[in-house]
C-alpha cells in the first residue's frame, strides 16, 4: 500500500494501526517486464534508516545499494535492468531519483514538492509518478527519463496515485478516490479514456500489468487484512491468490510472467515471499526480523544482441555483454587471418556462439566444452556469408550473398558436421557493391535478407520475405573499411542496423529501422583498427550467480603457516558461465583503500588466470593455477603451486578452488571477516557476501 493513502494523517483512519509499520517503507511502482528474471529490489530499515537493497530471486545476496541517512522508498527497475528509479527525501522533501542498478551515480529528476512512486514506460524513455505540487492531493504525471518535459496526466479533486505501465506502453493502470473509495482505472498514456475497472467498498491498490498484457495483479483489504488479487485487463475474472493472515501487498510480476513478488506480514514480520501466478508455491525470502522488508520489485534482463569483435591478427574473438565500451567480457580463441567472422545461434539453446566463413566451408564454433566445430560445406571462395534463422526454428543456419550474380542462397539444412545442404536462390538481388545484411525486421521470429548500397545511395533495402523489398531508408554514408551488423540492441525483438568503423573501432547501432535517420542511438568505442564486427546474445538472458561458501568459514592461522582456503559456488548456467571469483580476508569492504585488507585473490575464469591484490601499490599481479609461482604482499603470499581449480564437468554448474595461503607477520589481527563475489559473463555479480570470519596469530 502507498503510505499516503493507507492509514495516514493526510486520510481518515481508515484501515488498522498495524499498517504504520508498513507504512514507513512504501510499496514500489513496477518497472517494465523483459523476458527473464534478474534481480530483486526492496527496502528495508535493517541498517538504520528505510534504504533499497536488491538480492537474488532466491534470496541469496542481499545488498544494500543505497546506504543513505534519509528515507528511499519505492524501487522501480528500467525495462533493460540497468537502472532503478526510487523516491527518496535526501534533500527534504521527497522527489525522484534514478542510479544505476549498483546503487551508482544517483540523479535527482524532480524539484518540487512530494513526487514519488516512479514507474518506467515498456521502452525506457518516460517515467510516470505522482505529485502534490499543484495542489494537496496527488495527480499522476509523466516526464522523460532524464527529468525534462514533465506532464500532467489527471487533474481530480480527489487523489490518483500508484501508476503502473502496461508492456505495449499505451495504458497506465493506477489507483483513484473520485468515486469515493480505493479503486483501480485504467487510462490511455497520454491521459485520456480514464475508465473504472472496480467497483467495491474495499480498499484496492498496487495495480501491475503481468508481461504479456492479459492481466493485473493487485492488493484489496478483506476483513481488515489485505489479500493478494488478479484480474482481467478489463476488470473482470477477480481471483484471489493469497488467503494467509496479515497483510499480503505490493504484487509484481516476474519479468517471464512466471512468478508474482510481494511482501507479507503472514510470519509476525514484514518480508518478502514469491509466489506462482496461480497462488501456489508461497516462498519466503528474506528473514530479518524485527525489522521490515517491503516494496519488492523484480529487475528484467532484455534477451538482446551485444557487440563483439573478430581480430584477424591473433585469430580471436572478443566480445561485450554490453553496448558500452569496456574491456570484453569473453575473449575467444577461433579463425584465422582472412575468414569472414560470423555469430549465431547453431543449437537453438538461446545462447549465441561465433563461428567463420573460409571458402566455401562454415566453421560454426560449438560450446566451450566441445573443441571441434562443425563443419557445413555452403557457398564457394568469393562469397559474402550471412546466416540466420530462414524458418523460425530457433536455429541459425548458413547463407551467401554472391557478388557475381547478386544472389542470395540460403539453407535450412541442419547444422550437421561435414554436411553440404541443399540451397534456395533467394528472390531479391542486389549488385556489385552492395552488402548483404540479415534479421527479424518485424519482430515475426524468422530472419530475412536485405542489402546496403554504398554511396552514393547510402541506402538500406530490406526485405520481410527474401523475395521483394518491404522497408527501404537512407543511412549516412560509411566509406571502407567500415561494416554493416544488425542486432536486436535494444530487446524489442526487431532486429535493426549498425556499423562499425575499422579505422575509429567505434560501433555506431540504431533502434530504428525507418527513413530518414541521421543519428544513432547508440556509439561505443570497442576494439582496434583492423578488427571485424560481429553481434549476437552471448549470454542468453541467464540467471545471476549462487552465492559461495569457504571452507574453514571461521577459525585462525598463524602468521607464517600454510592454510589452505577452498571455495564453492556454482551457476545454474554452467560454471563456464563464471566470469570472476573473489575472496578477501579483510577488517571490512572497502576495495583495499585504506582498509585493512589481508587477503584479495581473485579467479578469472574466461583467461585461466589467478590474481593477486597489493593493498600498498594497488596494483594486480597474475598467474596461472598450479605454476610454480608465489604472489607476495606485505600481508600475505599466495602459493599458486597450491592453488587449484575443478569444475564439475564440461557442463556442470559447480567449481572449486582451493588458496594455498601464507599470511605474513603484518596480518596478524583477530578480526578479519572472509568475503566472496562470484560474477557471471554478463557482470551479474552476487556482490560481497561475508561467509565467514578469520584471525591471524602470531608466531
Amino acid at each position: 500500500m502507498n503510505n499516503k493513502y493507507l492509514p495516514t494523517q493526510r486520510v481518515l483512519l481508515i484501515l488498522l494501526a498495524c499498517a504504520l509499520l508498513w507504512i514507513s517503507l512504501a510499496e514500489p511502482v513496477k518497472a517494465a517486464n523483459g523476458p527473464f528474471n534478474g534481480r530483486i529490489a526492496f527496502v528495508s530499515g535493517r541498517d538504520g534508516s528505510p534504504d533499497i537493497f536488491t538480492m537474488n530471486a532466491n534470496g541469496t545476496s542481499q545488498v544494500n545499494i543505497t546506504n543513505n541517512p534519509g528515507i528511499d522508498n519505492n524501487p522501480a527497475w528500467s525495462p533493460d535492468g540497468t537502472k532503478i528509479a526510487f523516491e527518496s527525501n535526501r534533500a527534504g522533501a521527497f522527489d525522484i531519483y534514478v542510479m544505476n542498478a549498483d546503487g551508482s551515480n544517483p540523479l535527482r529528476l524532480t524539484f518540487t514538492v512530494e513526487n514519488r512512486n516512479p514507474s518506467w514506460s515498456p521502452d525506457g524513455t518516460k517515467i510516470a509518478f505522482e505529485s502534490t505540487r499543484d495542489g494537496t492531493t496527488d495527480e499522476i504525471y509523466v516526464m522523460s527519463a532524464d527529468g525534462t518535459g514533465q506532464t500532467r496526466l489527471t487533474n481530480n479533486s480527489a487523489s490518483d496515485f500508484d501508476s503502473s505501465w502496461s508492456p505495449d506502453g499505451t495504458k497506465i493502470a493506477f489507483v483513484s478516490l473520485r468515486d469515493g473509495g480505493f479503486e483501480i482505472y485504467v487510462m490511455n498514456s497520454d491521459g485520456t479514456g480514464q475508465t473504472r475497472l472496480t467497483n467495491n467498498t474495499a480498499t484496492e491498490a498496487r495495480p501491475d500489468f503481468s508481461p504479456d498484457g492479459t492481466k493485473i495483479v493487485f492488493d484489496r483489504a478483506v476483513n481488515s487484512l489485505f489479500q493478494i488479487f488478479v484480474m482481467n485487463v478489463n476488470g473482470t475474472g477477480q481471483a484471489q491468490l493469497t488467503s494467509a493472515a496479515g497483510w499480503n501487498l505490493s504484487p509484481d510480476f516476474s519479468p517471464d510472467g512466471t512468478k508474482i513478488t510481494f511482501g507479507s506480514t503472514r510470519d509476525g514480520n514484514n518480508e518478502i515471499y514469491t509466489m506462482d501466478t496461480d497462488g501456489s508455491n508461497q516462498v519466503r525470502l528474506t528473514n530479518n526480523t524485527p525489522v521490515s522488508d517491503t516494496v519488492p520489485n523484480w529487475q528484467p534482463i532484455p534477451k538482446l544482441d551485444t557487440i563483439g569483435v573478430f581480430r584477424p591478427s591473433t585469430g580471436q574473438f572478443l566480445l561485450r555483454n554490453f553496448n558500452t565500451a569496456g574491456p570484453p567480457n569473453i575473449t575467444i580463441t577461433f579463425g584465422q587471418s582472412g575468414d569472414q567472422p560470423l555469430a549465431g545461434d547453431w543449437d537453438g539453446d538461446g545462447v549465441d556462439n561465433v563461428g567463420v566463413f573460409r571458402n566455401g566451408q562454415f566453421l560454426l564454433r560449438q560450446p566451450r566444452a566441445i573443441v571441434n566445430p562443425i563443419t557445413v560445406n555452403f557457398g564457394q571462395a568469393g562469397d559474402i556469408a550471412v546466416v540466420g534463422d530462414w524458418n523460425g526454428d530457433g536455429i541459425d543456419t548458413p547463407g551467401v550473398f554472391r557478388p557475381s550474380t547478386g544472389q542470395f542462397l540460403l539453407t535450412n539444412g541442419t547444422n550437421t558436421n561435414n554436411s553440404s545442404p541443399p540451397a534456395s536462390i533467394v528472390g531479391l538481388s542486389g549488385q556489385a557493391g552492395d552488402r548483404p545484411v540479415a534479421g527479424d525486421w518485424n519482430g515475426d521470429g524468422i530472419d530475412t535478407v536485405g542489402l546496403y548500397s554504398p554511396a552514393p545511395r547510402c541506402a538500406f533495402q530490406l526485405s520481410d520475405n527474401n523475395s521483394t523489398v518491404s522497408t527501404t531508408f537512407q543511412y549516412f554514408c560509411v566509406a571502407p573499411p567500415s561494416s554493416t551488423l544488425t542486432g536486436d540492441w535494444n530487446g524489442d525483438s526487431v532486429d535493426t542496423i549498425g556499423f562499425y568503423s575499422a579505422s575509429l573501432a567505434a560501433f555506431s547501432l540504431s533502434n530504428h529501422n525507418a527513413t530518414p535517420i541521421t543519428s544513432t542511438e547508440i556509439k561505443v568505442s570497442f576494439g582496434q583498427s583492423g578488427d571485424l564486427p560481429v553481434a549476437g546474445d552471448w549470454n542468453g538472458g541467464n540467471t545471476a550467480p549462487d552465492s559461495g561458501v569457504n571452507s574453514p568459514a571461521d577459525g585462525s592461522s598463524q602468521a607464517g603457516q600454510t592454510q589452505v582456503f577452498t571455495t564453492t559456488c556454482s551457476d545454474s548456467d554452467g560454471w563456464h558461465n563464471i566470469w570472476t571469483i573473489d575472496f578477501l580476508v579483510a577488517k571490512s569492504l572497502g576495495q583495499g583503500n585504506g582498509v585493512p585488507l589481508a587477503l584479495w585473490v581473485q579467479f578469472d575464469e574466461n583467461r585461466n588466470v589467478i590474481r593477486f591484490y597489493d593493498p600498498d601499490l594497488q596494483t594486480w599481479s597474475e598467474g596461472v593455477p598450479g605454476a610454480n609461482v608465489v604472489l607476495s604482499s606485505r600481508f600475505a603470499d599466495l602459493h599458486l603451486a597450491q592453488t587449484t581449480v575443478t569444475g564439475s564437468g564440461p557442463t556442470g554448474s559447480s567449481v572449486q578452488i582451493t588458496w594455498g595461503v601464507i599470511f605474513k607477520h603484518d596480518a596478524v589481527n583477530n578480526n578479519y571477516k572472509q568475503y566472496l563475489q562470484i560474477t557471471d559473463d554478463a557482470g551479474l555479480s552476487t556482490g560481497f557476501d561475508k561467509v565467514g570470519s578469520w584471525s591471524v596469530t602470531g608466531q
